[in-house]
């Protein structure tokens, strides 16, 4: 411990994740689409905000290779106390790698030493290119001294890497996920709280305070209880809105109460919907085994001796849609977080699948998107399962091209 202690590094290294992405924990507000546009793109500039603060940018301190801007060099002691959060967290500061590296390349090197959970390169909010510096975190903190150790001043790409022990990163508990709140604040806006000034609460006003305590918590929860996801959910109403729309007939004629048979109409209609939703899908480019191979390993079954789901970093599934979900608007909505790839809406409604071109906007995509109103319905998010499409972007929009093409061709 005494080497660590007095192990020096050159230039300083800092833990603002820079743009607008932090971890998959978070959540961004959760407003009805008819007046959150404003709200959320304030939210949105104010996580760009910390990319202008970050130490590797600015004047007179170093940058991605870890050269001082004013060419002098600037050593900065690892401390014990910075050792420790490594021993406590297994977060590792990366510095210098090669501005093409990927995520997916660099969570291959360093997953030699162990397990990762997490795996961030800070890319430029204005640029969308990498900065060269990216966060490490291993499942177990001993691998990530042992990287530390073993991988400091290696080649890797072509580039001599440095690793620094990261600072903790913020508690998400403390702020619920929420972007600049901490405490009890966090709990919503207040109004559960006794405040002598307000006098006493209404009880409209005390269920709306458990209401958004409850909102904010389940907005936090949403990227750790992954016991919680279901990869194949569908909203009943949306199924019953589609089977209704297939036959032609109304929501109500189809679940009336006189008939005994309700509860078998809607088990087969639930039945018809997916099958019609994996076909859609299939014809999209969305693999459905992989989609029933998560749902099977996922939800009452996390834990219980079934292989883990590997998830994709740039896909993301959108549940609990209604039926009058638009592909347009969908997409409206996710390319608010940044380049969209494609987006995959069956006409059933009943999920989305999207791709995002970073996997940064991917991940602000889920914080923002988690528990959001929409049509006055929350959206679930889930992390894709890895493979997920069986085509590259590229291809999926040729296909969808030339179909087009033909579509316009027939009707001429």
């Amino acid at each position: 411990m005494d080497y660590l202690k007095s192990r020096a590094k050159v230039g300083s290294f800092s833990d603002s994740e820079d743009d607008e992405d932090e971890e998959d924990e978070g959540t961004s507000e959760d407003e009805s689409m008819e007046d959150d546009t404003d709200t959320e793109d304030e939210e949105d500039d104010s996580e760009d905000s910390d990319d202008a603060e970050d130490p590797e940018d600015e004047a007179g301190k170093v940058d991605a290779s870890g050269t001082p801007s004013d060419g002098r060099p600037k050593i900065e002691e690892v401390t014990a106390e910075d050792m420790e959060a490594v021993a406590e967290t297994g977060r590792v500061f990366v510095r210098n790698l090669s501005f093409t590296a990927t995520e997916e390349e660099v969570a291959a090197h360093f997953a030699s030493f162990g397990a990762l959970t997490a795996v961030h390169i800070i890319v430029d909010r204005s640029t969308r290119r990498s900065k060269g510096l990216a966060y490490i975190t291993y499942a177990l903190p001993e691998n990530g001294m042992k990287a530390m150790d073993e991988l400091d001043g290696t080649i890797f790409q072509g580039r001599l890497i440095h690793l620094l022990p990261a600072k903790r990163p913020p508690n998400a508990d403390a702020t619920l996920g929420g972007v600049g709140r901490t405490g009890a604040a966090a709990d919503g806006d207040g109004s559960d709280l006794a405040d002598d000034t307000k006098g006493p609460q209404t009880e409209a006003e005390r269920e709306a305070g458990f209401k958004a305590s409850r909102d904010a918590r389940l907005k936090a929860d949403a990227g750790t209880n992954r016991a919680a996801w279901n990869t194949l959910f569908m909203r009943q109403d949306t199924v019953a809105a589609a089977v209704a729309a297939k036959y032609g007939v109304s929501k109500a004629d189809l679940l009336e109460s006189d008939a005994g048979d309700v509860a078998v109409r809607m088990a087969l209609g639930e039945a018809q919907v997916i099958a019609e939703t994996k076909e859609q899908l299939s014809r999209a480019g969305v693999d459905p085994a992989t989609l029933e191979a998560a749902a099977a390993a996922g939800g009452a079954n996390v834990g219980k001796g079934r292989p883990g789901v590997k998830r994709s970093t740039t896909a993301i599934m959108l549940k609990n849609l209604p039926y009058e979900s638009e592909e347009e608007d969908l997409r409206l909505l996710c390319e608010r977080f940044g380049g969209v790839a494609r987006l995959v809406l069956p006409d059933t409604h009943t999920l989305a699948v999207v791709e995002w071109l970073e996997a940064a906007d991917a991940r602000k995509a889920f914080k923002g998107l988690a528990y959001k109103r929409y049509k006055h319905v929350p959206i679930y998010v889930e992390w894709a399962p890895e493979g997920v499409f069986t085509e590259d972007a590229p291809a999926a929009a040729a296909r969808a091209t030339s179909k087009g093409a033909g579509a316009g061709n027939a009707g001429g």
